[in-house]
């Protein structure tokens, strides 16, 4: 009952849940207040008032009030066009649970940069996690303003795509208040300017020329120091590069070089090392200070820089990824669907070798195409077949050719013909990985819990065919500890194997427990002729195999934990009566 109570509670607050965030479904604003403050052409670093999401869950709204952070850096362009630019902030929605949630996609957005982050992808289970890409540092155009200055926008969340959407993207709304007031104008340009400018060296320059550069450069620095409007950084940028420009060089004329050594690229590692090297020791053969006398050596700096310039190599772009990729193709593609393998091969197809470094991204994405498809192969579905497809044979369980299989199981009562009180703790699907003629089955466990009772199979015993009992080997492990998947060796192919089970529940005394392992063979099906193939992890559960057998198992549970709870009276029970014996003696 108490289980039913909790399934009625989820579901209640699933539909609750679906319902509230429906109605965020109406246009998304966001609202500049005091908008006229930054009108004029530059950066601003804007705070964020609020951002609200449209549902009124308190926990959803209180997720979302920070997913753009605390600041915005809202740029303004020569005809006054506005776009913002915002780091996205990792969510947890507590409902029943931490939930984690990202911001995947704002309409018109351009994605600056990637990081990972975890994502909830079950309802109910706040354990299903996992970690994804999401976009951490987006720009997007404030337009379309309205009469009240709000902004059109529409965004989706990994969270909703989930358990709204289906796993597709499921459009939802926020209201995001940008407080112009309080906007600051960025000098980082001007920051930069005077960095760079602070690495020249007053000896290079007429006493005169330095002189008045330097000033102007002392005026940038205390404006960057006190802070200043958008007209004023605008203006004292114009000043600081007129001062640089009219700085006249004490001897030879070193233009031609500076113009050299501004066309060199920022990022050296793209280039062979020869190549980088020489350019180097061209740019630091510079020496400044020389005298007019000396203009035809400076020029030939000038020209020995612009020609390594142009004698730079790219390397090699780098293929590891596409190899490892390509390395992880199974060798037999015909158990998968033709419209897979021709998914897979387009994917191989389109590898073109010897790229440079300049187009890295181009190999990258060629390996990541070729996961994506291998990833995506489908197996065939065995009940179509094919010319030479065999998979509407039965499959002789005691002839089984090397590959991988799966079969429905069930644990089964010792010896009564029904589930066992720990059937909820196996999931009904088992994999058998049958090479050089020795099947091993593969069978997954999971926690189970009634109140606050929650046990999971810690140790599992076989019998070979003799009934001598050995301990089934550990493959995987949750975070906590607890083993989710056991191996062993097929010990024959009856319909029942023998087997001790033990959840280690203290009020039973970590005792074994007697059980079966209950094979369905009728259900055996092939899934892959590769015994070996890397698109199946066989330590991760299978999606369940048809089987129609498994009536009575809905209520397996709640009997279990009332049998553990009587089993731990029993033995409290003995304990007494074996003290109170003691003290009559």
């Amino acid at each position: 009952m108490a289980r039913t109570k909790q399934n009625w509670l989820k579901r209640g607050l699933s539909l609750l849940l679906a319902a509230m965030l429906m109605l965020s479904m109406s246009a998304v604003s966001a609202f500049a207040e005091g908008t006229d403050i930054a009108s004029t052409p530059g950066t601003y670093v804007v705070p964020v008032k609020s951002l609200v999401s449209a549902a009124p869950l308190p926990p959803v709204q209180q997720a979302f009030a920070n997913a753009f952070g605390e600041n915005a850096e809202v740029t303004v362009d020569q005809n006054g066009d506005m776009t913002a630019k915002v780091n996205l902030q990792h969510m947890v929605i507590n409902l029943m649970g931490e939930y984690h949630a990202n911001v995947l996609t704002i309409e018109g957005a351009t994605y600056l940069s990637y990081k990972t982050e975890k994502s909830s992808t079950k309802f109910g289970d706040v354990s299903a996690v996992e970690e994804i890409q999401v976009p951490d540092e987006v720009q997007f155009p404030l337009t379309n303003a309205s009469d009240d200055g709000s902004y059109v926008l529409e965004i989706t969340v990994d969270f909703m795509n989930a358990f709204l959407g289906g796993g597709k993207p499921y459009p939802t709304d926020v209201t995001l208040t940008l407080d112009f007031e309080n906007a600051k104008a960025d000098a980082s340009e001007l920051e930069d300017l005077v960095n760079s400018y602070r690495q020249l060296s007053e000896e290079n320059y007429t006493p005169e020329t330095w002189a008045a550069f330097e000033g102007v450069l002392a005026e940038a620095e205390a404006m960057i120091e006190n802070g200043a409007s958008m007209d004023e950084i605008n203006a004292m940028i114009d000043r600081l590069t007129e001062a640089r420009d009219a700085l006249e060089y004490a001897g030879a004329d070193y233009s031609a070089v500076e113009a050299a050594l501004d066309k060199i690229p920022e990022d050296g590692s793209l280039y062979t090392e020869a190549s980088w090297d020489a350019l180097q020791e061209a740019k630091e053969a510079v020496k400044y200070g020389l005298t007019k006398e000396d203009q035809a050596t400076v020029d030939g700096w000038a020209e020995d820089i612009e020609s390594k310039i142009a004698e730079l190599e790219y390397k090699d772009a780098d293929y590891t990824n596409v190899d490892k990729a390509i390395a992880s193709v199974p060798a037999d593609l015909s158990q998968y669907t033709d419209e897979s393998v021709a998914a897979l091969n387009s994917a191989l197809d389109a590898v073109v070798r010897d790229l440079k470094a300049n187009d890295q991204v181009k190999v990258d994405k060629m390996a990541s195409d070729i996961e994506a498809a291998v990833k995506a192969l489908t197996l065939k579905d065995s009940s179509t077949g094919s010319d030479d497809d065999t998979s509407d044979k039965p499959l002789d369980k005691d002839n089984l050719e090397d590959g991988i299989y799966e079969v429905s199981i069930q644990l089964w009562h010792a010896t009564n013909d029904q589930a066992s009180m720990a059937a909820a703790s196996i999931e009904t699907t088992a994999r058998i990985v049958v090479k050089d003629g020795t099947m091993t089955m593969y069978i997954y466990t999971k926690p189970m819990t009634f109140g606050t009772i929650t046990a999971s199979l810690q140790e599992l015993k076989v019998a070979d065919a003799d009934g001598n009992y050995s301990e089934a080997k550990v493959e995987k492990k949750d975070a906590s500890g607890n083993p989710t998947c056991f191996s062993f060796v097929v010990p024959h192919t009856q319909e029942y194997i023998k087997v001790k089970v033990n959840p280690h529940v203290a009020m039973m005394g970590n005792q074994d427990l007697d059980a079966r392992v209950k094979v369905d063979y009728s259900s055996l099906k092939k899934i892959s002729t590769d015994s070996s193939d890397p698109s199946v992890d066989v330590v991760t559960p299978a999606d369940p195999v048809e089987n129609p057998n498994t009536d009575g198992d809905s209520n397996v549970l709640p009997f279990m934990m009332v049998a553990l709870i009587s089993a731990g009276m029993m033995l409290a029970l003995s304990i007494r009566g074996k003290r109170k014996a003691s003290q009559g003696e």
